[in-house]
């Protein structure tokens, strides 16, 4: 996307990890992105097309993985959607980035900085290095 000489600015509400039971089978990971946008300091309203790519430094660096959500409702600036990466090593325990980019029918821009990747997301590295079960044990009913 064209970055745009415009202010549009991310906040994040929060970034979560969410395991489905199909996981365990090999199916991706969701990871849900709750944001608020805004365009010259008022909360944007309308649809708005996002693209998220995972890098491995807060600026420059490679990218790892990526994922689109088109259509996106956004209301009062609020906005939350459900992310699959596609791509391979996106999550394996080092840090990492989110960037952001945004169209809308009037404006498009890549959103800076990229947002650092808080503890959540990881989760799937755990599991996911555990093969599902790996270095956890079950205990008796534990």
């Amino acid at each position: 996307m064209k970055s745009s000489n415009r202010a549009w600015s991310p906040l994040i509400a929060a970034v979560t990890l969410i395991f489905s039971a199909g996981y365990a089978q090999a199916a991706p990971p969701t990871i849900t992105y709750q944001g608020q946008l805004k365009f010259e300091g008022v909360p944007y309203n309308g649809l708005a097309d996002f693209s998220f790519a995972v890098y491995d430094r807060a600026t420059d660096g490679t990218r790892l993985c990526t994922g689109e959500q088109y259509d996106v409702d956004v209301a009062n600036g609020l906005f939350t959607v459900e992310l699959i990466f596609t791509g391979t090593d996106c999550f394996n325990g080092d840090p990492r980035w989110l960037e952001i980019a945004v169209r809308t029918p009037d404006d498009s821009a890549t959103l800076d900085p990229r947002q650092l990747v808080a503890a959540a997301p990881y989760a799937l590295y755990a599991y996911d290095s555990a093969g599902g079960t790996g270095v956890w044990e079950t205990a008796g009913s534990d």
